[in-house]
């Protein structure tokens, strides 16, 4: 190899260096990319959007972990703007080339995790279940029955079996998400409000208002003391335990909940 190849392959390696670099810090900007976003969320990540689009062309240079950053915060840009043919295209794309690499199992199953939650916000009941059955039982025999993420799993899937009155089903499995979240995380983790709350959705929707009270409760005071002031989610316990009063007709209850939650 003469002076002049030397030189040549030094000015690629240093190339693809750069390119690597650039591509890592564009995903490490797209987990800034929350699933709920604002109008003010929006605009602020919107002139960045077309970079992170450009770097989802050199998935080579990044980590399954990496990858699954940059994808899912692209598709959740387009989700939140209800662009969903556009969310729906990247979420199967990452799903597509994580399906592919053999040290991204765990990965995998998250990007069909999330993409099972947008079939669902589209009405794609069936693509959804099959999405959120499958990444389960990835969840399950990757990281065990306890983990979090498997927790977190059965959560997802049972709001989807709420979605279609599968009740029996749903209750079983949001009743197995809070056992398992209470093995691996604090009794009072926000990760184990939301299943409370959902748990207490449902009980509400079928009529069980004595139940649904219980668990909106437990959801509440979790939030309360482990959320900043004037939370959203805080905000979203207390309207929903005020239309619980409220179908209850218990309205003098209802009235002073509804105000603290605007």
């Amino acid at each position: 190899m003469n002076a002049t190849q030397i030189a040549q392959q030094e000015r690629e390696r240093h190339r693809e260096q750069v390119y690597r670099s650039f591509a890592e810090t564009m995903a490490a900007y797209a987990t800034n990319i929350d699933y709920t976003l604002t109008l003010d969320d929006l605009a602020r990540h919107e002139p960045t959007i077309p970079h992170l689009e450009a770097t989802s062309n050199h998935c080579h240079l990044l980590s399954p972990r990496q990858l699954l950053h940059l994808l899912q915060g692209i598709g959740r840009f387009y989700a939140a703007r209800a662009n969903y043919a556009t969310a729906t295209g990247h979420y199967e794309r990452y799903r597509d080339e994580l399906k592919n690499r053999a040290d991204g199992v765990v990965e995998y199953a998250t990007s069909l995790n999330n993409l099972g939650f947008l079939y669902r916000s589209m009405g794609k009941y069936s693509d959804a279940e099959e999405c959120l059955t499958n990444a389960l039982s990835i969840r399950e025999k990757q990281l065990g029955a306890d983990h979090h993420e498997t927790a977190q799993s059965q959560n997802n899937l049972a709001f989807l079996y709420t979605s279609l009155k599968r009740y029996d089903d749903a209750e079983q499995l949001y009743k197995l998400s809070l056992t398992s979240k209470g093995k691996q995380l604090r009794v009072d983790h926000p990760s184990i409000a939301c299943t409370l709350n959902n748990l207490a959705d449902m009980y509400k929707e079928v009529g069980r208002y004595d139940d649904a009270e219980e668990f909106y409760m437990k959801a509440l005071s979790i939030r309360r003391e482990q959320l900043v002031p004037n939370h959203p989610n805080t905000a979203t316990s207390l309207n929903n335990l005020a239309e619980l009063y409220q179908a209850m007709g218990r309205y003098k209850e209802a009235e002073p909940l509804y105000g603290r939650s605007l």
